[in-house]
């Protein structure tokens, strides 16, 4: 009468860590019973062998063998995108979704094709339904039925997040989703309620402590030490009582993080041009790199919105107990929400060879069966022969419906793909920027206020700067000789060529580099 709980296990396998989450789920209402996290050593070697001991390991310590196990994975060669198809039957979504998806990647027999249908939308001439899929190897789900448990269903953070984010954006607004990972930023926005973009970002915390590893020469240990205990630090937030390391933080802070927030605008820009020019109302972070301290402030500045929240989607439950570091897990609530499986590990079942010996069969009950069995085989010949003739007849009348949805789709998708593939132009021309470009850009941020250029060649990757130094209250040639020692931290064979003194205050300068140095290197690494 009143409807039996079941327990749920979701399980994300993150970049540094796994996360557990277990929950037990009657009707509507949502319980975290526990939470537990295990991490994964950065130097591990067999990457996907330890994953699968530890999970195996955690849920016999546990007794969670008998719950519903749902596994999120994540993986560089998952292709999460989405998809606008006219408004057809269900049972023929597969196949339509299918050879659109080919006409984007071309046909791989080697991956899946998981999709989920968010609902129907409306532009102003057409109706249509917003489709979401991912492409995943068949490989990739294969090594899951190695494993010593029985798993519902794999799942994907696209996924896992709507499920999460859907039941709190409003209807009316438009709001920004960040999980600020690892590995990772993945990026999605929310167009009055329904999903409308979705990004993934090559940028995550592993990045950032990469930079001030190699910017501040020190340990990757030290540097993640550096980037818990400060947070981030912009230009304008210099740590008062240390100020050296301050300064030092922000400057490799700003190599990487304007490189994101530029990423982040790129997107929204993108969701601008197809919103009327309508931008973001609110932001929702989540993910390890959100507990960075002043990323939220860095937030609210780059991308010029005071709305910021950080949240993990844990408040949609009740909670037994407290959760620490609640952003970690928040693919993890998602994919326990799960109800039906989107991809399913099928193990091969073992036939159980039976001991006949000793057994009495009865020579009558044999000739009982055989004839009982040809008589059956008639029949369902019989049957299946009407039951063909009346599909065919079915199928003969749908194909010229189907061949007209078929029309109206082609026409309605060839041109949606040319303006995503003129977006992406754009997208892309605007993110490549020359190295003279670049170095103007940093040029302007460390020349001394008291420094003037009266002529900036470039040539062959060879910079050529000539300018005055004034200076009231001390010697001229002091700013330009820090200006050379900046310049010369940065980049390659930086020369002064020549000073020369015109009066008290005033001294002219012309100083020649190349721009080719360690920094520029660092930095494309991490492209």
């Amino acid at each position: 009468m009143f409807g039996k709980s079941k327990e749920v296990l979701g399980i994300d396998i993150g970049y540094f860590n796994i996360k557990f989450v277990l929950a037990s789920k009657k009707r509507d209402k949502i319980t975290i019973k526990t939470t537990e996290i295990v991490n994964i050593p950065r130097d591990v070697t067999e990457r996907k062998r330890y994953i699968k001991t530890e999970i195996e390991k955690k849920i016999k310590e546990k007794k969670w063998d008998k719950k519903i196990i749902n596994i999120n994975v994540h993986s560089e060669d998952i292709v999460q995108r989405g998809l606008k198809i006219p408004i057809i039957p269900e049972n023929e979504m597969e196949p339509v979704i299918k050879r659109e998806v080919e006409k984007l990647y071309g046909r791989n027999e080697e991956k899946k094709i998981i999709f989920e249908n968010l609902g129907k939308e409306k532009d102003e001439r057409n109706e249509y339904y917003n489709i979401y899929f991912a492409l995943i190897r068949k490989n990739e789900i294969e090594e899951y039925i190695n494993y010593d448990i029985k798993i519902n269903s794999l799942d994907l953070s696209l996924f896992s997040k709507n499920r999460i984010y859907s039941k709190v954006v409003e209807k009316e607004k438009n709001i920004l989703i960040l999980d600020l990972g690892e590995n990772e930023t993945e990026l999605i926005i929310y167009n009055n309620g329904k999903l409308s973009v979705y990004r993934e970002i090559n940028i995550g915390g592993k990045d950032i402590t990469a930079i001030l590893e190699t910017m501040l020469k020190k340990s990757e240990e030290e540097a993640e030490e550096l980037k818990r205990k400060y947070g981030y630090i912009s230009k304008n937030n210099i740590i008062k009582e240390e100020k050296e390391i301050g300064a030092q933080l922000s400057f490799a802070y700003q190599s990487i993080m304007n490189k994101l927030s530029r990423k982040i605008l790129n997107s929204i820009d993108y969701f601008k041009i197809n919103n009327r020019g309508v931008g973001i109302d609110k932001i929702y972070v989540t993910g390890g790199t959100s507990q960075l301290k002043g990323i939220k402030e860095f937030l609210e500045n780059e991308i010029e919105n005071k709305e910021v929240e950080i949240y993990s989607g844990k408040e949609l439950f009740k909670v037994e107990g407290k959760i620490e570091n609640d952003v970690l897990y928040t693919n993890a609530f998602g994919t326990m929400m799960l109800e039906k499986s989107i991809i399913k590990v099928e193990k091969k079942e073992k036939i159980e060879k039976k001991d006949i010996k000793g057994e009495k069969k009865s020579t009558y009950i044999i000739v009982i069966i055989m004839i009982a069995l040809i008589m059956s085989i008639y029949m369902y010949k019989k049957i299946k022969i009407l039951y063909v003739e009346k599909k065919i007849s079915e199928y003969v009348n749908n194909i010229e419906q189907i061949e007209e949805q078929i029309d109206k789709y082609e026409n309605l998708t060839e041109k949606n793909n040319k303006m995503e593939e003129k977006i992406k132009w754009i997208e892309a021309v605007t993110d490549k920027r020359t190295d003279f470009i670049d170095f103007f850009y940093n040029l302007s941020k460390m020349t001394p206020t008291n420094i003037f250029f009266t002529d900036i060649k470039y040539e062959n990757k060879k910079v050529i700067l000539k300018g005055k130094s004034i200076a009231k209250d001390t010697f001229p040639e002091i700013p330009i000789n820090n200006f050379f020692k900046q310049l010369e931290s940065k980049y390659k064979k930086v020369k002064l060529k020549e000073i020369q003194k015109t009066n008290m205050e005033t001294s002219s300068f012309e100083m020649e580099l190349i721009l080719v140095g360690k920094a520029e290197k660092d930095e494309n690494r991490l492209n």
